[in-house]
């Protein structure tokens, strides 16, 4: 059985997504599962790694990796936007990687340009067809009428009243596992759409209103210093 010498993940210290390079291996077999250390490269951070079905897995096709835990873990905040490839648009998610990069590494006044950039951009994939927009607002408000995101829960109406969803509400009492899990999924998702992403979003503006009235207090207090020392001058 081979261990692996590397893996790539976010450190929960630094927030960079680095290469770990494996130490200390011990592989327990009556858990058929490999445990690791590593040290992150750019912070110096310690990880522990453990890598469950590593045999079973090697006996199978090969595709794909073990199951991978850490300790210590990055933060559930820490979105790691490569996992959307398959769904958002290369160029909106090379300018979000970009944007990230740049937050992570602390450069802030790069990382508000490139978060501009890319919200233009994530808005300006919803633009109707020959429409361009000179700011961020006139994109946001361009790009409405083709932000559908009513069309989940119309979806989800026609699916209780005649699609597939009804059928399997009528026939509740041949619930099986896999569909409790679908509807369960579908709750969470649900109260995440509908109350906590919206509620995130009032949290963000709140946040952003404050930010802006103290940074309007120091600007003030910068002139009135200056104006003072100038009349002293």
């Amino acid at each position: 059985m081979s261990h692996p010498v590397s893996i790539a993940a976010t450190c929960p210290g630094c927030i960079m997504t680095v290469v770990f390079n494996t130490k200390r291996r011990q592989y327990d077999a009556h858990r058929d599962t490999l445990s690791c250390t590593s040290e992150c490269p750019s912070c110096d951070t310690e990880i522990h790694f453990w890598l469950h079905d590593m045999v079973a897995h090697a006996r199978k096709d090969g595709s794909g990796d073990p199951s991978i835990y850490m300790m210590p873990y990055a933060s559930a905040d820490s979105v790691d936007f490569n996992q959307f490839a398959e769904k958002v648009p290369e160029s909106i998610l090379s300018y979000c990687i970009s944007a990230q990069d740049v937050y992570r590494l602390g450069n802030l006044t790069a990382a508000n340009v490139m978060i501009q950039t890319a919200l233009e951009s994530i808005f300006a994939e919803f633009l109707p067809d020959g429409k361009s927009s000179q700011t961020l607002a006139d994109v946001i408000r361009d790009s409405l009428e083709n932000v559908k995101q009513h069309e989940p829960i119309s979806n989800l109406s026609d699916d209780i009243i005649s699609g597939d969803l009804d059928v399997l509400f009528q026939h509740h009492q041949d619930t099986s596992q896999e569909t409790a899990d679908a509807m369960m999924a579908l709750l969470e998702t649900l109260i995440n759409y509908l109350f906590i992403m919206p509620d995130k979003f009032r949290n963000l503006q709140e946040q952003f209103s404050q930010i802006n009235s103290v940074s309007k207090l120091s600007r003030r207090g910068d002139e009135d210093r200056d104006s003072v020392l100038q009349q002293a001058g």
